[in-house]
């Protein structure tokens, strides 16, 4: 039984439906949204092992395919959800700016097999680093681009 239990699920905006899902559905890699990104001085503890984990999927907007996953964790030493897809967000260049984040996306193929890479860890963001990110039309990327800030994190 995870101690995550009592954590609600996200509301939904828009209509969409946001729900609980099982491991395996990380398979598909979710997008990075910083909306449950930690922010400046957050310290994140992860679960420590597979029975404590929960994951959500969240749509990213009406009509989009694309979809966002979450995990349960400890954010400040509350019970919070994180974007799994904010851990290994990419530049323009396609690569990942943050240690951490680097070791987190090397640890499997996908994000199911990444996820014990983060058991019994604490994380705290330290700073961030400006770089640049594709610009997205209709859900599609394109060859413009923007400033950005990346989250740094300390293992703790």
């Amino acid at each position: 039984m995870s101690k995550f239990n009592s954590l609600e699920i996200p509301k939904s905006r828009e209509g969409m439906v946001c729900k609980q899902v099982d491991v395996k559905a990380l398979k598909e890699s979710g997008v990075a949204m910083s909306n449950y990104a930690p922010q400046m001085g957050d310290v994140v503890e992860f679960p420590a092992n597979q029975d404590e984990c929960r994951f959500v999927e969240v749509p990213i907007r009406k009509n989009a395919t694309q979809k966002q996953y979450l995990m349960a964790v400890t954010k400040n030493g509350n019970h919070a959800w994180m974007s799994l897809g904010s851990i290994r967000r990419r530049n323009a260049k396609n690569e990942i700016v943050d240690d951490f984040s680097k070791s987190f996306y090397e640890s499997g193929e996908d994000d199911e097999s990444r996820i014990p890479f983060l058991f019994g860890k604490t994380i705290r963001m330290v700073s961030t680093k400006e770089d640049e990110v594709r610009v997205f039309e209709n859900n599609q990327p394109t060859d413009k681009t923007r400033k950005s800030n990346f989250p740094i994190y300390q293992v703790q």
